[in-house]
């Protein structure tokens, strides 16, 4: 694989590389792809870096994706590092330990209302949780 090309203009807080055109900041690794695929990329797809250096341009070093993709890759590669998840969301009131807990009580028979007691948290949040839209980082105990 070739080196990167480092975008030197501005940049966004997490170094990505920014362009202003007609008054509309656009991301400079997005258009490169933009112009290697010829076309616009998808709607809800993202430009994402083979090399994971957010400054570089190089149209060899990019590919389009799904968020869902990009999210996965960053994983696969060690990147997907506290994103406000679990443990480490500033409004967590529940450890992973308290998750899984929560979820053994309510696969065995524990109702709604009886784990917002316990736990004390919403009958909205215990819901969310159960149901893994809330700590799916978490395995279901099932």
């Amino acid at each position: 694989m070739n080196d990167c090309i480092i975008w030197t203009g501005a940049k966004t807080s997490d170094g990505y590389g920014l362009r202003s055109i007609d008054g509309k900041k656009l991301y400079v690794h997005r258009l490169a792809l933009e112009k290697k695929l010829n076309r616009p990329i998808h709607e809800g797809y993202c430009s994402c870096h083979t090399c994971d250096n957010p400054a570089c341009i190089n149209p060899d070093h990019l590919f389009e994706a799904t968020q869902s993709e990009n999210l996965a890759d960053m994983k696969t590669k060690g990147r997907l590092i506290n994103l406000n998840v679990g443990v480490h969301n500033p409004h967590a009131k529940l450890t992973e330990q308290e998750v899984i807990k929560l979820r053994q009580m309510w696969v065995s028979g524990k109702s709604t209302k009886e784990l917002t007691k316990i736990f004390n948290i919403t009958q909205r949040t215990v819901q969310m949780i159960v149901s893994n839209r809330l700590w799916k980082h978490i395995l279901d105990p099932k």
